[in-house]
């Protein structure tokens, strides 16, 4: 063999080498953009379960507010009634309360004390 034909040989084979080299490169370079992919898909749902959550404890406190002044409300309406039928004589509750108020509750108590 002559050494022009073992240099081409070895040419070659150095070639082949690096072209197989570029390709294993090539692969991981599209696995790891797979994977960057991935998690940014990943980070940008997380994004948006943040942003609900969010909107959910806003409105869960929204509601909670909502439900304390309702309550303060109801409770200055009941003192006005109460205000109205003390100025009015009629201290005594009502003989039929309507079912599931206050008025229903207290006659209950105090019918169970007797």
């Amino acid at each position: 063999m002559e050494l022009s034909t073992v240099l081409m040989l070895a040419l070659v084979v150095i070639a082949v080498l690096v072209a197989s080299g570029c390709s294993y490169v090539a692969v991981r370079a599209s696995i790891y953009a797979d994977e960057c992919r991935l998690f940014c898909e990943q980070r940008a749902e997380l994004n948006e379960v943040a942003k609900l959550s969010a909107e959910m404890s806003e409105l869960t406190d929204a509601y909670d507010s909502l439900l304390n002044s309702h309550r303060k409300l109801r409770s200055r309406v009941g003192m006005r009634e109460v205000r109205a039928k003390r100025k009015n004589g009629a201290d005594e509750p009502s003989e039929s309360p309507v079912p599931g108020s206050d008025d229903e509750k207290a006659a209950l108590k105090r019918k169970l004390r007797d």
